[in-house]
């Protein structure tokens, strides 16, 4: 796993009474080192933007091969794949062939991206408008909610109580934007800091080379009770203290 493709490896047990003592003997022998990396895909989309992101690379030539570094390249370049559009692209489609060079003691590392089953190409794709949905509590039975469109975000809540211009400026995806799975997820964090929501989902509906974001919320409790009870040293004096709180939450929508 890390070059010594030629280490020998042996053992010696000396005993001394009822006890063994084991030695192991390793001869590394002479490491191998990359000599070139390259990455071979039928896809001309895909090979432009590996190389364009080339210098991102884990896997550098002149140094030791190390069976990691192709572990974290196959995650970098699904990563990458995820920034820039490819939605359906996974790792399993990254396959790594090495090549030794027993002469040289050197290796070639051979990066390609296979096609999908279904189709000549991977598809890269453009996110159409988004919903945002708030569902009732599970406690309450609304039979219709309030629908209004606010900078290309189609909003539905159960009840008019929320600012749609700051649960926008906490959504990160835009209509005509590639797909993007880091703002996907910078979109979920940042809604569920507002500690309105009970959980929020995001879920995709796949139209052509299209996806239409849905993002499903539900209301967290309006209030919340804490009560602390313990004891403080103050001077090496101890003392019992006890603390109640109550949290309205989104009180000034």
């Amino acid at each position: 796993n890390n070059g010594f493709f030629d280490a020998e490896v042996d053992f010696d047990v000396t005993k001394s009474k009822k006890k063994a003592k084991i030695s192991y003997l390793i001869t590394e022998n002479e490491p191998y080192f990359i000599d070139t990396f390259f990455t071979r895909s039928d896809d001309p989309g895909i090979y432009e933007l590996l190389l364009k992101n080339n210098d991102g690379s884990n896997i550098k030539a002149k140094k030791i091969y190390e069976q990691s570094s192709i572990s974290k390249e196959r995650q970098r370049v699904e990563d990458l794949m995820k920034e820039n559009g490819y939605y359906t692209f996974s790792r399993s489609y990254i396959e790594y062939n090495v090549y030794k060079d027993t002469v040289e003691k050197t290796v070639n590392i051979e990066q390609l991206i296979r096609k999908p089953v279904y189709a000549d190409n991977h598809q890269v794709y453009t996110l159409d408008s988004i919903y945002f949905s708030i569902d009732p509590p599970s406690t309450e039975f609304i039979d219709r909610g309030k629908k209004n469109v606010y900078k290309d975000i189609n909003f539905e809540v159960y009840e008019d109580k929320y600012s749609e211009k700051i649960i926008s400026s906490r959504i990160f995806l835009q209509k005509g934007d590639l797909y993007n799975r880091t703002d996907v997820i910078e979109t979920q964090r940042q809604l569920a800091n507002l500690d309105l929501f009970r959980f929020v989902n995001i879920a995709f509906d796949t139209i052509g080379n299209t996806l239409r974001p849905r993002i499903y919320t539900q209301p967290n409790q309006k209030y919340q009770i804490t009560n602390q009870l313990g004891a403080s040293i103050t001077e090496q004096v101890p003392g019992p203290f006890f603390s109640h709180s109550l949290r309205n939450r989104n009180l000034f929508r």
